[in-house]
């Protein structure tokens, strides 16, 4: 359901000499999850990194299966699934209710037939869009005593809107246990940051700027806190019309959304930005306004006509 891309950059002091060596920042990277996993990590913890990338790729391979088989099952066979995926499609369907059906985790079996996730970009006819429809939509999916079902062969199901920020933060509670304290993991701009760097003084996050190479359009300072962004501008393409075709699709019509250029929240949990940035790149900015003071999660908006907006707090998080 969507892409998103959030410059993490970590200044590292010329000299450390007035430092504890073993709290010197040290950057690993890993493919995970579709994307480039960045964890900085405090030198001491660094043998510790395989034991991180193992557990995320083993959480990432369940979930990625048990979606999979819901999506390849017939219609009314039951599927069991792990309980990630049921705390996950927990929170899809909360969202789904809070956006009155425009969160959809269904709607990847009508950007299916365009190509998204990872396929080759194409325009489908209106009939295969229009017999898409009919079997799209949360309501074609059961989730009863622990087992998943569908009421059509053709529904397919795709949680990624929220599952790589789930994945995340339980990556996050398995490096705590493990003893790390101070560190930030980004799973291709879905950042959990921990402590502090050098256990002294927040961490800086670089928020994209959208279209423009190593651009930089807003900076922030986290604590135990997360960040996503939601944008127009990494997985889409222009059809024949001149239209952006985005890989946010609206479940309430099931057709591409492209309302932002690029939509940042901060939240407690990094599934809960992940969800929300989507959610509120398929809102109206009234909507967000109400979304985000009742969630207490500041949002940082980049308008089609390049207007940065900041909502519910952003400013305080801003270096």
């Amino acid at each position: 359901m969507k892409c998103i891309k959030v410059l993490l950059i970590i200044i590292f002091a010329l000299s450390i000499t007035a430092c504890d060596k073993s709290r010197k920042p040290v950057d690993k990277m890993f493919f995970e999850m579709g994307t480039v996993v960045h964890i900085s990590i405090e030198e001491k913890d660094a043998d510790k990194t395989p034991q991180i990338v193992a557990f995320m790729k083993e959480l990432t391979n369940t979930i990625k299966k048990n979606q999979a088989d819901i999506s390849e099952s017939d219609a009314f066979e039951k599927i069991e699934v792990s309980k990630d995926f049921i705390n996950i499609y927990k929170r899809t369907a909360i969202y789904n209710k809070m956006s009155s059906g425009a969160y959809d985790p269904t709607t990847i079996t009508v950007a299916s037939l365009y190509g998204f996730p990872d396929k080759m970009f194409h325009m489908p006819s209106d009939k295969e869009i229009e017999t898409a429809k009919k079997s799209a939509g949360l309501d074609k999916i059961v989730f009863k005593d622990g087992a998943f079902s569908k009421l059509f062969d053709d529904t397919l199901i795709d949680v990624s809107a929220n599952s790589k920020g789930y994945i995340v933060d339980e990556t996050v509670k398995f490096m705590k246990k493990a003893g790390f304290e101070n560190f930030i993991v980004n799973a291709g701009g879905d950042v959990y940051v921990s402590g502090l760097k050098y256990g002294e003084t927040p961490y800086k996050i670089y928020i994209e700027e959208p279209e423009k190479e190593n651009g930089i359009a807003n900076i922030i300072k986290l604590t135990n806190k997360a960040v996503a962004t939601s944008g127009n501008y990494e997985r889409f393409f222009i059809n024949d019309e001149g239209k952006r075709i985005t890989h946010i699709f609206d479940g309430r019509t099931f057709t591409s959304s492209n309302n932002y250029k690029s939509v940042s929240v901060i939240a407690d949990t990094t599934e809960m930005a992940d969800g929300l940035a989507t959610m509120y790149f398929l809102s109206s900015i009234e909507e967000i306004k109400n979304h985000c003071q009742s969630l207490n999660t500041p949002v940082f908006l980049i308008t089609l006509d390049n207007r940065k907006i900041r909502l519910c707090g952003w400013e305080q998080y801003e270096e």
